[in-house]
């Protein structure tokens, strides 16, 4: 009886993970378009990765992925952002991937990060009166209501 118990408590614990990682990669696939041919990012030093937009345009948020899946792949954060960085300078000039969140084990067992963008402002500008150019000083990143 004993026996049967615990296997009955190991699978139902087993499943229970497995459920919740299924719920988690379907709220990421309504969120983001993983499974398009476009989302293939090759950054310039030469690693493939997967990046997503968010399909709701008001969202500023994209998805990054290691193009590697599995318990030996890699997990450190600061490629994803320089690759989040990168696909952001080609498809949304001017804006930095700011806020990172970690979505492990979601998409195809990938190690993903889930960033918010935004565009960097000046606070300020003078005319050079030497140049006749206007310099700007500084950046802000503006807060944006819809981007939470």
């Amino acid at each position: 009886m004993n026996k049967l118990l615990l296997a009955t408590l190991f699978t139902a614990s087993l499943s229970g993970c497995s459920v919740y990682n299924m719920a988690k990669e379907v709220s990421q696939m309504i969120n983001y378009d993983v499974t398009s041919n476009d989302v293939y990012f090759n950054s310039s030093d030469g690693s493939q990765y997967l990046v997503a937009p968010n399909r709701n345009k008001e969202k500023h948020q994209i998805l990054v992925c290691y193009n590697n899946e599995g318990l030996f792949s890699y997990t450190a954060e600061e490629p994803l952002r320089a690759a989040a960085n990168e696909w952001l300078e080609q498809n949304r000039v001017g804006a930095i991937a700011t806020e990172g969140n970690k979505n492990s084990g979601v998409v195809e067992a990938r190690v993903c990060y889930e960033y918010l963008y935004e565009a960097p402002q000046p606070i300020g500008a003078y005319l050079d009166e030497e140049t006749g150019e206007v310099v700007i000083v500084g950046e802000k990143i503006l807060e944006d209501d819809n981007a939470a």
